[in-house]
């Protein structure tokens, strides 16, 4: 109804029954790493999980998948066929990064990394998962090249630099250091361990937790 080019389409819950499952064929679904989240909706298993979030696979369309444990790939490959979908799976080993960063440096925060054909791409978010993630930003800019969209490289550098998601590892003040995190699930919780661990090795570290059940 307002006229956009395109729109990036962030699915609540799931995805079988999810309300942004109304769409029609994507251009591209992107599926990313599936851990236990939600389990008393969604299931209790990955495979269970998996299968919700397949939900937003639809006939032909293009779906880029991060990598996950082989059974669920499995199941991917399976729904892919029945659905004429062209299935696009990760591979990191083109995945080279090339800085992280230390402490002292989070202001103007900057990751370099390689990808494939592209050398030097630099994201403003930190956390060396988030490297994959933008890997996986470039792939499906990839497949929307193929199908007749518009997107220089200058742009799609400009747009991995700019990007900004607040509650992920944001640095809200520097003296003293508080970071704010929306950590959930055991995965991104992990990755929370991991990121402290590396950007402020042996500091005492204090928490502020909120939790809903």
């Amino acid at each position: 109804e307002q006229g956009c080019d395109i729109v990036v389409l962030e699915t609540g819950l799931g995805g079988r029954l999810d309300a942004t499952n109304a769409i029609d064929s994507p251009e591209a679904a992107v599926i990313t790493t599936i851990s236990y989240d939600h389990i008393d909706i969604l299931g209790k298993s990955l495979l269970e999980i998996a299968h919700e979030k397949s939900g937003i696979i639809k006939g032909r369309c293009d779906v880029v998948l991060y990598p996950q444990e082989q059974t669920v790939e499995t199941l991917f490959d399976e729904i892919c066929g029945q659905r004429a979908a062209s299935l696009h799976k990760m591979d990191f080993s083109s995945l080279s990064p090339n800085s992280f960063l230390s402490a002292s440096s989070f202001d103007g925060a900057i990751q370099s990394f390689d990808y494939g054909d592209y050398k030097s791409l630099e994201i403003s978010l930190l956390g060396r998962h988030q490297i994959k993630n933008a890997a996986v930003a470039v792939q499906t800019i990839e497949i929307l090249r193929k199908k007749g969209y518009r997107i220089s490289d200058r742009d799609l550098r400009a747009g991995l630099k700019k990007a900004k998601w607040p509650g992920r590892f944001e640095i809200v003040n520097h003296s003293p250091v508080v970071v704010i995190d929306g950590a959930h699930n055991v995965e991104g919780t992990k990755a929370l361990a991991d990121n402290l661990k590396s950007y402020y090795p042996h500091k005492k570290i204090t928490f502020v937790c909120g939790v809903l059940a």
